[in-house]
């Protein structure tokens, strides 16, 4: 049986045996190239390193110590998967077994396409073409279709979270056609007897309308939970005195979830989630696709459907949808990358992971959490338009709220920057690149943004 880090035991999860490190590897041989994000106590709450071993490079993810039993859970919860996702045979990394309880490591699967579009690796363009980004969506959505079928809901997926492998492993053309997703610590599936909630935010725009409120119940039981028993919220320190009772607060923590519900009775369609996920993401691709763009945003408009049965009723149909729109399915790119530096696969943004809700986890899409707060000093801000219309070059305001961390003395500080060009903004929509200027005071990792409001 295996603890899971939403869930109480549960049987099932073994699947394919996965390889087992002849050592245990020591911290200096880790190259660590990136971090999380999220920050707790000032830090971030996970690393991301290269190993090398004799079968191969590995890729390292270290929870920060001050998680306690947030974070063993949660890499737990992410082995259980890796094993799972193994035994069906799904397109995600292998599992190691490094003997290090307080490390995730598994053989390294490629390069991500945030990473790609980025430019981080010999630059975008030319060498990672429209074509050949779609093409690696469509042959994902392909490979994700038996996950789906079984009963699995990866719930965080976007391009950093989706990796092409290499012909030559660390280097060579990218394999299209070998798209594999990584980083399980969010996905779930039916007959795992969840009881802790998904710990993160469900106004992502890349979450499904339909899985938006079950998080939310879910997650609003927990915090209610938390505050009457005055512990910490998962993801935030548990060091001073309050160490103890914020550790038994998560591990005591034991309530039937909503989503785990609809799952298991069959009543959350995993296709609908996924295929909506993945049409956010391949939005983004609408500026490149020339000729292609009313074809393929007729697709989207109907993978984004906010009514669930509006989409697409498989996996399959919608990757044939899109499929249809280029004509010709590319394998493999054209591309030849050179031996791969572990730095490189450090994000600019460092933009891992998903974020984690916000203290009093209340819906609507202008809610930020800690995760955001953090997020914002590299540069963009998420922004909704309550109504269509353009926002000229002016002053965007951010309103700071009362820290999550418990024993914080001070709140992100409220800060503005310019809007350096106009942006359209349909009513409702929701922008991730609106450049601003963002200061933080001492305890800003610890604070919650709510609020960004319009511009006057």
């Amino acid at each position: 049986m295996t603890d899971t880090a939403q869930g109480a035991p549960h049987e099932g999860t073994q699947g394919a045996p996965h390889e087992t490190a002849q050592r245990v590897p020591d911290e200096a041989e880790v190259r660590w190239f990136g971090a999380s994000a999220r920050l707790v106590g000032g830090q971030p709450d996970s690393r991301y390193g290269w190993l090398d071993t004799a079968d191969g490079p590995c890729i390292v993810k270290a929870l920060a110590p001050a998680l306690a039993a947030f974070a063993d859970t949660l890499l737990q919860h992410e082995r259980a998967m890796l094993r799972r996702l193994a035994a069906l045979g799904a397109p995600a990394p292998a599992l190691v077994d490094a003997g290090r309880a307080d490390w995730l490591v598994t053989r390294f699967a490629g390069l991500s396409l945030q990473r790609l579009e980025q430019g981080g690796v010999g630059g975008p363009g030319a060498r990672f073409p429209f074509a050949e980004r779609l093409s690696a969506w469509i042959h994902l959505l392909g490979r994700l279709q038996p996950v789906a079928d079984s009963g699995v809901l990866p719930l965080d997926l976007y391009g950093a979270n989706v990796v092409l492998p290499l012909t030559g492993q660390t280097r060579g053309q990218l394999r299209l056609h070998e798209a594999a997703m990584i980083d399980h610590a969010h996905t779930v599936q039916a007959g795992m007897n969840m009881r802790r909630p998904v710990w993160l935010d469900h106004n992502m725009e890349r979450i499904a309308p339909e899985l938006r409120a079950v998080l939310a119940r879910d997650q609003q039981a927990l915090v209610a939970t938390f505050h009457a028993l005055g512990a910490a919220l998962p993801g935030t320190a548990a060091d001073g005195a309050n160490a103890e009772r914020n550790r038994r607060a998560w591990v005591d923590y034991d309530r039937e979830q909503a989503l785990q519900t609809l799952l298991d009775g069959g009543a959350l369609n995993r296709d609908h989630a996924i295929q909506y996920a993945a049409g956010t993401q391949l939005a983004k691709l609408m500026p490149l696709a020339g000729g292609h763009a009313p074809a393929l945003a007729r697709v989207l408009d109907r993978m984004t459907a906010h009514a669930a049965p509006a989409r697409f009723a498989t996996l399959d149909d919608a990757a044939a949808a899109l499929k249809a729109v280029l004509g010709t399915l590319a394998m493999v790119g054209h591309h030849h990358y050179r031996p791969l530096d572990p730095d490189e696969l450090a994000s600019p943004r460092s933009d891992r992971g998903a974020p984690m809700p916000a203290s009093n986890a209340q819906s609507g899409p202008a809610q930020f959490g800690a995760t955001q707060a953090a997020e914002l000093h590299s540069g963009t801000v998420d922004l909704v338009s309550p109504q269509a219309g353009t926002l000229q070059s002016g002053t965007l305001r951010l309103d700071a709220m009362q820290a999550l961390q418990s024993g914080a003395t001070q709140a992100a500080a409220a800060a503005s920057g310019p809007i350096e060009s106009p942006y359209t903004m349909p009513a409702g929509r929701v922008r991730r690149d609106i450049p601003a200027r963002v200061l933080y005071a001492a305890a800003a990792a610890a604070a919650a943004l709510a609020a960004v409001l319009p511009l006057p």
